[in-house]
């Protein structure tokens, strides 16, 4: 019984540094493509680019926040959008855009991405120059 417990322990400790570690890698990749400015890490594409096609995602997010000297329950809902960009020669998906609707659940129309279909905008090619 106690090698049981010992095992389980010593497998539990691996498993944590492990995931810890992987935990660790994971966001440091996020926050290195998140720190990434289109107009100075990339070149820009020769004539631009047209809007062809946006999706369209909602998540509703609940934060503890203080009001007052209570604890809440706060719900906030997020419109998540992505842009499928065309320019010559190149095709390109852009990041997320996450844009806060409102305080409170997800009802009613969205609020409004930044780009809309078939409009013209400055785009990036996945090539780092």
């Amino acid at each position: 019984y106690a090698v049981c417990r010992i095992a389980l322990l010593v497998a539990g400790v691996i498993c944590a540094t492990a995931g810890g570690t992987l935990l660790y890698i994971g966001e440091s990749q996020r926050l290195s493509v998140a720190s990434l400015v289109p107009g100075s890490d990339f070149a820009a594409v020769p004539g631009g680019c047209e809007i062809l096609g946006l999706e369209h995602g909602q998540e509703e997010r609940r934060e503890q926040q203080w009001v007052g000297c209570e604890r809440q329950t706060v719900v906030e809902c997020w419109d998540r959008w992505w842009y499928e960009f065309r320019g010559k020669e190149v095709s390109v998906r852009s990041r997320e855009e996450a844009v806060k609707r409102r305080v409170g659940q997800c009802v009613g129309d969205p609020a409004p991405g930044r780009f809309s279909m078939g409009q013209q905008a400055t785009c990036w090619p996945i090539e780092n120059r």
